[in-house]
This record gives structure tokens, sequence and C-alpha cells, in this order.
């Protein structure tokens, strides 16, 4: 039987009053194969690496059965709490945790193979993915900078051909 390799990199993080994590999962030669994405409204940047995790893992838990898969993350905390060297007393990280290690057992009983691997944060990939998409607060504080500025912006085009910019650019 030929067993494929995939890495899924993963990472959260906290931006402008939002929690954001997501995965990168590439094939064997580090090619870009799928990305996911998502954010909610509460949370800490620990919850949103948990938050990752999960997202990696019920990828895993879906799309690789009888697969190596090798999941990245920055997450000193996560990688503590779940190999049981560090204590976890949070009641916000306990529930994923436990979310953690019922997903890990649910691919290990599917003939998945699963190694989460400690990287440092300018090595993870799935990085790109978080902070590179602007999230709807990002959209959002951009807009009310517009308005705020409506004004100074008016000001400025008016005294500022754009067609002559974009020749000249």
């Amino acid at each position: 039987m030929d067993i494929t390799r995939k890495s899924i990199f993963c990472d959260g993080s906290f931006q402008n009053g939002k929690v954001v994590w997501g995965i990168l999962v590439t094939d064997n030669d580090g090619n870009s194969l799928q990305t996911y994405r998502q954010e909610q409204k509460s949370g800490s940047a620990n919850v949103a690496e948990y938050l990752a995790l999960v997202e990696a893992l019920e990828f895993v838990r879906v799309n690789c059965r009888g697969e190596e898969i090798d999941i990245y993350t920055d997450s000193e905390t996560v990688i503590l709490q779940i190999s049981g060297v560090r204590r976890c007393k949070s009641k916000r990280l306990l529930p994923l945790m436990n979310m953690v290690n019922t997903l890990r057992s649910e691919v290990k009983d599917n003939g998945t193979t699963v190694y989460i691997i400690k990287i440092n944060s300018s090595d993870n990939r799935a990085h790109d993915v978080v902070c590179s998409q602007p999230t709807m607060s990002d959209m959002d504080t951009m807009y009310d900078t517009m308005a705020t500025h409506e004004e100074e912006y008016k000001e400025y085009m008016s005294n500022h051909d754009v067609n002559e910019w974009e020749s000249e650019h």
C-alpha cells in the first residue's frame, strides 16, 4: 500500500477584537492543496490556536483515511497541553483540548497516523492564510477610517489626477 503524506499548517490569532484561525494543506512536495479560514467574535489567541488544530484534525478525519499527516503549529501552549507536559486549567481551553484528543483518537481508529509538530512562527505557512485576508472587522475599520477622513480624501482627490498617477507608475 502506497502511503501518501500531507502536511497541514495551522495558525490562530486575535485580530481587531476577533478570533481568527486557518489551515493550509500541502502535498508531499509542499504545493498548496487547500486553505481554510474562519473567524468568530470572542475568544483569545490560545482559543484561536486550538480552533486551528481542531480544524486541521477535522480535515484529516474527513479526508485522509490511511495516510500519514504532519500537522504543524507554532503554539507552545497547545503542544504542551495536548502532550500532557502542562496541565490545562482554562475553562475556555479545556473543552477544545478534549475535542483535540477525541479527534486524534478518531483519526487513529481510521488508520491515519498524525504527528503534531511544534514549529517556529516564522516557519508557519498558515500564518499567511490567517493574516493575509482582511476580516470583516478590518473592512469595517477601513470604511470607518474612510468615512472619518472623507473631507481629506475629497481634497486629496481634487488636487491629484488619478489617470496621470496611473500612467506614471
